[in-house]
């Protein structure tokens, strides 16, 4: 059977985050993701230092053509872009 559409070469990703409580800071519990072309997913509950996480969802979106999702602009500022973790990171790039 022929394929009538290719699939996108996207990153699908989504953070949970508990809320400001009790004068400590927004904290990330959760991440998932999902390449549209390759069927690859992630689904991770970050519960301390969320580098490790942010490391699988770069080698993930490594050679995504573009990324998607919900309120990434928000995320990606408020959460992501602080704890980029190195210079080649797509996420420093958004």
């Amino acid at each position: 059977m022929a394929v009538l559409f290719p699939k996108p070469g996207c990153l699908v990703f989504d953070l949970e985050v508990i809320p400001t409580q009790d004068g400590k800071p927004e904290q990330i519990y959760k991440l998932g993701a999902l390449r549209a072309d390759t069927g690859s997913t992630i689904e991770l509950d970050v519960r301390q230092d969320p580098r490790p996480a942010l490391a699988q969802l770069d080698v993930l979106g490594d050679g995504a053509e573009f990324v998607l999702g919900h309120n990434i602009v928000k995320q990606i500022s408020a959460y992501l872009r602080p704890l980029s973790f190195h210079s080649g990171c797509w996420i420093c790039l958004l």
